[in-house]
């Protein structure tokens, strides 16, 4: 099955993003860098930067991954509770790994679909993600957990890749990706779509116009979007009506 057609459907993405990310997982610290001509670390520090002050909140990072966004949000609010939520086990193998020595009080993990997650209603402050978005296997569903999870006056904010609305920029932004992670997919695993599903994912995920609307339909205001490389990055955040 050619990977577009996997990620069409919730369950085949699900099942897509498990097996995709546990291949990527040693080399992901590595690789974020290089893929993103060393921005990555730039648009974290400025996506923690939005986030507005709670003196003890409760936070949760989706995607978490290594945990690399989540051992920041501990640094940023110390004395909150993150937890770093992620559906692939080597991801959160490292992350307990890497992350939790000097933030154990702080800072946990758990293994979780974004689109299932255990949490409360109005059990959260601050919802995050780093390249969270695009790789949920049901976006409405996810931003509609989203909702559920915050707490009025709560904040969600996200790092991904953005589609720009313009058909000729779109195929350019698309072309790019794919040629790029390709070839890094290729050299480190000799097998191109573990990157080059980049560009196949962002076929499939909305415009920016058409993100902010739907993030509107699931009941968010204060919609900003910040866009980056030639509106090929973006840093989206949003937040629960009181």
């Amino acid at each position: 099955m050619k990977m577009r057609d996997r990620l069409m459907a919730p369950e085949s993405k699900r099942a897509c993003n498990r097996e995709l990310f546990a291949v990527i997982a040693p080399e992901y610290d590595r690789i974020t860098p290089l893929l993103s001509f060393f921005g990555d670390q730039r648009w974290k520090r400025i996506m923690i930067q939005k986030l507005p002050f709670f003196k003890a909140p409760s936070i949760v990072d989706f995607a978490c991954g290594t945990g690399d966004l989540t051992g920041r949000l501990s640094a940023r609010f110390p004395d909150g509770q993150v937890i770093g939520a992620d559906i692939t086990l080597p991801m959160l193998r490292l992350a307990l790994n890497r992350r939790c020595g000097a933030t154990a009080g702080n800072i946990g993990f758990s293994l979780a679909d974004m689109c299932l997650p255990p949490f409360k209603d109005q059990s959260a402050d601050i919802v995050t993600g780093g390249y969270a978005l695009r790789n949920a296997p049901d976006l409405t569903r996810f931003l509609r957990e989203v909702h559920r999870m915050l707490r009025p006056g709560g904040v969600a904010c996200f790092l991904d890749f953005s589609r720009s609305g313009s058909a000729p920029v779109s195929w350019l932004q698309n072309a790019v990706l794919g040629l790029w992670g390709g070839v890094f997919g290729w050299v480190l695993h000799r097998r191109p779509e573990v990157y080059g599903y980049i560009a196949d994912s962002l076929k499939l995920f909305p415009d920016r116009k058409s993100l902010e609307d739907l993030i509107a339909m699931c009941g968010f205001s204060e919609i900003t979007t910040q866009t980056y490389y030639f509106g090929i990055m973006a840093v989206v955040s949003f937040s629960k009506p009181r």
